[in-house]
This record gives C-alpha cells, structure tokens and sequence, in this order.
C-alpha cells in the first residue's frame, strides 16, 4: 500500500510537461477508437477494450487526464447495419422517402392557392425554392387535368365505388387522388410485394435515390433545402387556406380529420439523419396508412417463375420458413433465396452514439471523427451532415472527415432481389455495372449536400468530405474525365445554346432536357472538386482535364431541340454495354450484392441446424 503511494507521490511530482507527455503516450491508441457495432461501444483499431484504468489510481491523475483518451484519439464511424434493424431501416426509408414525395404532391395540387403574399412570406426564407414553384404551379395544373383524364375512367369502376375509409380498398384506391409519382410507389413497395399481391416489391434500400431523382426533376437546391421549403409552403397554406388544405388532406387521407392530423401530416417528416424508434416508424405508417409493410424487408425473395421458362414444374414442394414469400402464381418459395441489408449511413450512426452514449461535457472533449460511407445507406445519406452541426456548436473545436466510396457507395446500384435470387440460381453471368445516366448525378448530389454545410453554421475548415476510389485511382480517372466532365461540358453547352435563344425552353423536347441535366449548383460542386476550390471538397484521383463545351456547342448547333436531345440519348448507348460501364475486374457481381444481401442455398436453409452441443463437438474433432 505504502509503494503504490509512494508511486504516486512520484509520478504526481513530476513536472506537469512530463506529465502529460506520459499520460499521452497512455491514452493514445494506434489507429484511434472505432465504433463497434456488437457492443455498441467504442472499442480499439484492433477490436480491444479501452484501457483507462490509469485514471481510477487516483483523484488527481483523474482530473488531470479526463480529457484526454477523446481528445486525442481519432473516432471512427462507418455504416451501421444490424440484422434486427432491418425491417427498421427498411421502413424508415419507405416512410421517409414517401412523405418526402407526398408533401411535394400536396403542395402542387393546392399551390394555385398561394397569394402574392404568401408567396412573398416564402420567398424570405427560400427563394430559389419559391422561384421554381411559380413555375412548376403552372405546369403542374396541366398535368393534374391529363392525369385525372385516365383516374375518371378508373373512378367508374366497381372496385373503387366499394372503397371506404378504412376499408379493404382504400388504400389501393387513395392512390387515384394522387399524382403517378405516388402511385408508382405505393404500387412498388406498399401494395406489390405483399402475399397478396400478384406483383414483387423492389429494394427497399434504393427506394430514397428513386425518390431523389423525382423532387430533382420539379425543384433546385440541396435535399435539405427542398425538404424545408415544401414544409415551409405547406405550412404557410396551413395557416392562410385551411379549409382547403384540410379538404384535400380528407380527400387523399378520409381517416384523417380535425386540426391535429393537418399539424402531425406537416410535421411527420423525420429528420434524414435520425435512427428513429420502431413505435415511431410504426405511428407514422399507421398515419400514412402503410402499416401491412413492416415485414416487407424481412422477407426472403426467390427466383421469379418466368425466369426460369416455360416448362417450369411450377407445384415443386415449399419450404416451411415463415418468412418465406409464398406466392403462388408468383413464384415457389426453393432454390438461392435472397434478403436485404439495409444500413444507416455513418453520420446517423455517430449522431446516435453522441446523443445517446456520450454526456455533453465529454463530448466537449472530442476533436477529431472520421465518418467512413462505405455502402449505401438509407434516408438520403448526401444531406446527413447537417445533423451534426448542434455538435460543432457545442464544440468549436471538433473536425469531421467524412470518406465516401465512390464505387461501392456513391455511385452503387442495387439490383432487386429478385434478380439477385436469379443470378445465383440460374447461373447468370452478370457483371458489375455503373449506369452511365447516373453516374454524374449521383456524385453531384453529394457534392452538393457537401457543400450545404455551411448554411447549417458549420465552418468550412471544421469538415471535409473526401471522394474516395480506393485501389481503383485509375478507372475513377478514367469515368471521370470520360463521363463526368463530359456531362459538364453538354450541360454548358445546352445553357449557352439555350442563351442564345437557339433553342424554345417552352418546347416539350426543351422540357424532356432539362430535368436531366445539371443543375447550375451541381455544376459548380463538380468544378469545385475538379480544381480544388472548396475547402470542403476532395478526392484522392486525377481529376483530369475539363472538356471545351463551345466545341459541343459547334458541333451541336446544327440541331433542333429534338434533333440536340436525340443526340444526347445516343451517349449513352456508346461502348459494348448500352447504358452501362463495367467496374473494375475485382468488383464482381457477386461480391458487390454479399454486400447488400444475405444469400442462402437450399442447403443453408433446410439443412437442419446443430445444437450448440453438437457444434462444439464437430469443432473439437
């Protein structure tokens, strides 16, 4: 007792530099602390507990060293997936990614509402989004008379006439006081896909970047931006129109009624970021009246009938999994079977750990984490920066990097299970593959999201988002000068021609461009990261050399908007794969969907399973 005291006596007694040098060199850990997802607890670069046992010997030390295993080591996150979640994360992304897209249709159906002062209380808080919706209140209009041309002869049928609220049909039959945007995804994860459906649902952790490309189409700015100005509108039509309003919520929603449901329905949209509850996804589908799809993402998917031919023995035995998706004329529940992983983004999985694992005053203390977005991830991951910025305020002294990866994250596509079923048990010959449309795009929104952190208070020179290629430098060279800087040049091409009034942007053909070209935000995120302009952004390839747009302006201006947006199309189609580009070698098919899904053969799933009795014995030989 008396030698551990005088130990103490002796470290307390060197000077106070020395001191903290030994102490440093206690607390710092090779490779930083890593978030572990088993544990749910930070753990060491190399999966071992913390050591801080140094900081119990004694009140001083404890005092003394307090801040120090935080604020010197590295924290890492990367994307979080755990299997219980799955129907979770799945479900979070439909419901958010849904209302995303519902709040987009209700405030274009009722838009024409908005007095020159309601749109001017708009323009304050979000002008470029104010701007685009004059335009769009128009269009819209027009399009909501052709729609309800086709939904009027559905509406005379006896199947909706037998629509109640609440009743077997409403739900399906919603779906006809809303805009075909809707209807396709109600129709491709809400009522196809279930056992009683004739259809199959698609991949629930795509669902938000098919939702990013439709609110791209109709409005300009960041996710975020887009997001808050829809809720802004419909608030202020809230307050200004409510009888209207509530009509048109009656109509889409005739179980919703009186004054809460309008101030739940503004507000239902979760935050991008979050890692909700499962009680409160479940509200909020029974709110959106989604509440048969919890299992959806827990089910197995099976190769389809009709890819196997026409002399399939389709009363083959099932299986007896009680997961399994048994539907008869759809397909038979044998052979490789398939399930998603759906993840939350790495962002989300540090905001929850801070929140929630971490008191204020430690995470004071925090001064470096590194967000590593190695897979796709659910609830428009672009934008979850922005829900860091009350920990930036909190601690002036915290520096995020955030890595993403272009080929396995950014620039992934996911294919539907079914396929994958099929690949595995039909012997497919199936290549990694990037869509040529959506390989500018996807990177753009990123980079744009990147960007936005600043409007959110967050310095530029506290954040950094790194493009990352991994081991492929070369090929990411190669896709980016040939189709990156590519769609650069034909977007400042087509504005220039545009300018030069050579082309009618009241044509349909104008029309059919332009929601597929960059935007002037996006166009500038890409410059930004070409010449490394930004603080914010980096990339660890070449960005190579941008191609001269007023040579694509020459070449192009021959041609008539139909004529210029026919030439467009035929880009795609160039090379041996139409449409698509092969990934690098190691980036296999199958590599690339163990990432995304759980496979199982026949042999995995009915092949009884061992006790852990059993298992060791094996084991021991």
């Amino acid at each position: 007792m008396a030698s551990n005291a005088k130990e103490k006596t002796c470290l307390l007694n060197l000077p106070l530099e020395l001191r903290l040098q030994i102490f440093h060199a206690y607390f710092k850990v090779e490779g930083g602390y890593v978030y572990d997802t088993e544990s749910d607890s930070l753990k060491t670069a190399d999966n071992r507990p913390i050591e801080l046992s140094l900081m119990s010997t004694c009140r001083s030390i404890a005092n003394e060293t307090r801040h120090l295993p935080l604020s010197i080591n590295t924290i890492r996150f990367s994307t979080l997936y755990r299997e219980e979640w799955r129907s979770l994360a799945g479900c979070f992304n439909m419901v958010k990614s849904y209302s995303r897209i519902l709040l987009s249709d209700f405030v274009l159906h009722i838009a024409h509402l908005m007095t020159a002062d309601m749109l001017a209380q708009l323009a304050l808080q979000y002008p470029k989004f104010e701007s685009r919706l004059r335009l769009n209140m128009v269009q819209h209009q027009d399009y909501i008379a052709e729609v309800d041309e086709f939904k009027d002869l559905y509406r005379s049928g006896e199947r909706v006439s037998s629509a109640e609220p609440g009743g077997e049909n409403h739900a399906y039959n919603m779906r006809l006081t809303l805009c075909p945007s809707i209807d396709n995804i109600l129709g491709m994860y809400v009522h196809e896909g279930t056992l009683e459906s004739r259809e199959y649902s698609s991949a629930f952790a795509a669902l938000d970047t098919e939702c990013t490309y439709h609110l791209r189409e109709l409005w300009t700015g960041t996710s975020w931006e887009i997001d808050s100005g829809l809720s802004y509108c419909l608030q202020i039509l809230a307050d200004h129109k409510p009888i209207e309003f509530g009509n048109h919520m009656v109509k889409s929603f005739p179980c919703w009624t009186g004054e809460r449901p309008i101030k739940e329905f503004i507000g239902l949209g979760f935050k991008p970021w979050e890692i909700p509850s499962e009680s409160s996804i479940l509200d909020a589908m029974r709110l959106l009246q989604l509440s048969d799809v919890w299992k959806l993402p827990d089910m197995w998917h099976y190769t389809p009938n009709w890819r196997y031919g026409d002399d399939l023995a389709i009363n083959r035995l099932r299986n007896t999994d009680p997961y399994a998706d048994r539907r008869d004329e759809l397909h038979n529940s044998y052979g490789v079977r398939c399930r998603e992983k759906i993840r939350f983004s790495a962002v989300a999985n540090s905001i929850r750990f801070l929140q929630r694992r971490i008191c204020a005053d430690q995470r004071t203390h925090i001064r470096s984490l590194v967000l590593y977005e190695d897979l796709p991830s659910v609830s428009t991951p672009s934008c979850h920066m922005l829900g860091l910025a009350p920990f930036f305020k909190e601690n002036p002294l915290l520096r995020v990097e955030r890595h993403a990866d272009w080929l396995k994250c950014t620039g992934a596509d996911i294919d539907n299970p079914w396929d994958v079923a099929a690949h595995f048990q039909l012997g497919w010959d199936t290549k990694g593959k990037l869509w040529k449309g959506e390989i500018t795009l996807r990177l753009a929104h990123w980079l744009v999201d990147a960007l936005a952190i600043t409007d959110a208070g967050i310095p530029a020179e506290a954040f950094t988002f790194i493009l990352e290629s991994g081991p492929h430098v070369v090929y990411c060279t190669d896709i980016f000068q040939r189709f990156v800087l590519r769609d650069v040049a034909w977007c400042e091409a087509f504005k220039a021609l545009t300018r030069s009034e050579h082309f009618d942007p009241d044509s349909s053909e104008w029309e059919q461009v332009r929601p597929i070209l960059l935007q002037d935000e996006e166009v500038e995120a890409l410059g930004h990261l070409m010449y490394r302009t930004s603080p914010i952004l980096r990339c660890d390839f070449n960005t190579g050399v941008a191609w001269d747009f007023e040579a694509v302006v020459k070449d192009t201006e021959g041609l008539d908007s139909r004529g210029w947006l026919q030439v467009w199309r035929e880009r795609f189609a160039e090379g041996d794969l139409p449409g698509r580009i092969l990934l690098p070698s190691d980036l296999t098919y199958e590599s690339q969907v163990a990432d995304y899904y759980e496979i199982q053969t026949e042999d995995d799933y009915l092949r009884p399973r061992r006790t852990d009795e059993e298992e060791t014995l094996l084991a021991d030989g």
